[in-house]
């Protein structure tokens, strides 16, 4: 969030790589609409993430493996 709102004001203020037009809602000197997005996205990604990662990501493959990796200690 920090890194977010300096990157605004130095590209905007600094460098002037881009601007904000007169009706973009503002708060101190910096677009709402990023900050919004680092307020908002992360906590959407980590529960995508949470939701949808064992169907991706094959998490149900690591456990089968604990598990057959136990039966195997064991085992005398």
């Amino acid at each position: 969030m920090a890194f977010t709102a300096w990157s605004e004001w130095y590209n905007v203020y600094r460098v002037g790589n881009w601007g904000y037009t007169a009706s973009m809602p503002m708060i101190f000197g910096i677009a709402l609409s990023p900050l919004l997005q680092w307020l908002i996205l992360p906590p959407v990604i980590v529960v995508a993430y949470r939701m949808l990662g064992s169907l991706l990501f094959g998490q149900h493959r690591l456990q089968s493996m604990i598990a057959t990796h136990d039966a195997t200690r064991s085992q005398p």
